[in-house]
């Protein structure tokens, strides 16, 4: 949830289930440049805790098959973050594969890694 505080107190801007860890350094960024304020609901520490139902394409997945698709997740971060740290943020359009890259879907993406 986001609150902007003023003269007159603070007006909630966003509410929704995000979670922002305190490693997400761009959301930090936005709270302080534009004086949002961040609501502490958990600490990182607890998340892995958190007891959520998991679905995919419409059928709840079991802590296995949860456990499953995290890992999968993580490994595709892992290439995707590998290619990430390529990329010049300032000037992206001339890192090397640019064009390569903005040529493939994220489903061409996510089938590459399949194969």
């Amino acid at each position: 949830m986001f609150t902007q505080s003023n003269s007159t107190g603070s007006q909630l801007l966003e509410c929704g289930g995000e979670l922002i860890g305190r490693n997400h350094p761009t959301w930090l960024r936005f709270a302080r440049e534009f004086n949002l304020g961040l609501s502490l609901i958990t600490p990182d520490d607890d998340y892995i805790d958190l007891n959520a139902p998991m679905f995919a394409n419409g059928q709840p997945l079991d802590s296995d098959e949860q456990e499953k698709l995290y890992h999968e997740m993580t490994s595709a971060y892992e290439t995707l973050n590998h290619d990430a740290a390529t990329v010049d943020a300032n000037l992206p359009w001339l890192a090397r594969r640019a064009g390569e890259w903005d040529a493939k879907t994220v489903a061409d993406w996510i089938n590459s890694l399949l194969n």
